[in-house]
């Protein structure tokens, strides 16, 4: 049986361009992989600890963007992630040097929000399994 998905994207918009985008993942059927929830406090387990560290990789794996906020839940992750203008400037060091020769970040691709959540959904699923 295939499930018909709500479209969740807005047709012809460029999801590389600089801004804030809130993310959703659920685990699959929504089981409660991640942890659990006790005394109103989310106690997560080693996958949820897991998913908790690739959140804080995506920052460092990926130069031009700032993770504002995450929460991990039982069987979601939220996570608010801002794609910095690399022509205005990042308080960080955004050079592209790689092995002796100067690129500029801004000749660099950005990926897109599909992209960047697909190396995280990529790294998380082959670190818990």
């Amino acid at each position: 049986m295939i499930h018909n998905r709500k479209r969740n994207r807005l047709a012809g918009y460029d999801y590389s361009t600089p801004g804030y985008y809130f993310v959703t993942i659920c685990t699959q059927g929504m089981l409660e992989y991640f942890g659990c929830v006790q005394n109103s406090k989310m106690k997560l387990n080693d996958a949820g600890r897991i998913i908790q560290d690739r959140i804080k990789w995506l920052e460092n794996y990926f130069e031009y963007i700032k993770i504002i906020k995450s929460v991990v839940m039982p069987n979601h992750v939220h996570i608010i992630i801002r794609i910095i203008d690399v022509n205005v400037g990042t308080g960080r060091d955004l050079s592209g040097k790689k092995t002796g020769t100067t690129r500029e970040l801004s000749l660099r691709k950005i990926k897109s929000i599909s992209e960047i959540i697909g190396s995280f959904k990529t790294t998380t699923s082959k670190l818990i399994h």
